[in-house]
Formats: C-alpha cells, structure tokens, sequence
C-alpha cells in the first residue's frame, strides 16, 4: 500500500491525493467527498493535513 501521508520534520503530515488509494483513505479519514476534499486543498492552497482540517470544520460551522 502507498503511504498515505508524508512527514517532514515539523511532524507536518501532507495529505497527498495523487493516488486513488490515498485519495479515498483520506475522503474516509475526514468523513467528506473527494470533490470538497480537493475544493479544501484549492482553497487553501495547502495539503497540510492540519489546514485542511481546520478549513473543513470552519466549513461544517459556517454551514449549520
């Protein structure tokens, strides 16, 4: 299996989509479409694991 993150050395995991094995372990991982998983990374302009997220729950607010 491919990783599914990558590490740098500030612990900083990337979410890398790239691959459709890591692209539905990571649409399973946060609980979204791969469609609002890429919109997130466009968004951001990041695949920072932790901006994504954040990104996604500042989302999930507005939207409630």
């Amino acid at each position: 299996m491919v990783n599914q993150s990558y590490i740098f050395e500030n612990n900083q995991a990337i979410i890398e989509i790239a691959d459709e094995q890591d692209l539905t372990y990571w649409t399973n991982r946060l609980n979204v479409s791969a469609e609002k998983l890429k919109s997130a990374i466009r968004a951001t302009r990041s695949m920072d694991c932790e901006m994504i997220i954040s990104y996604l729950k500042q989302l999930k607010q507005n939207n409630c």
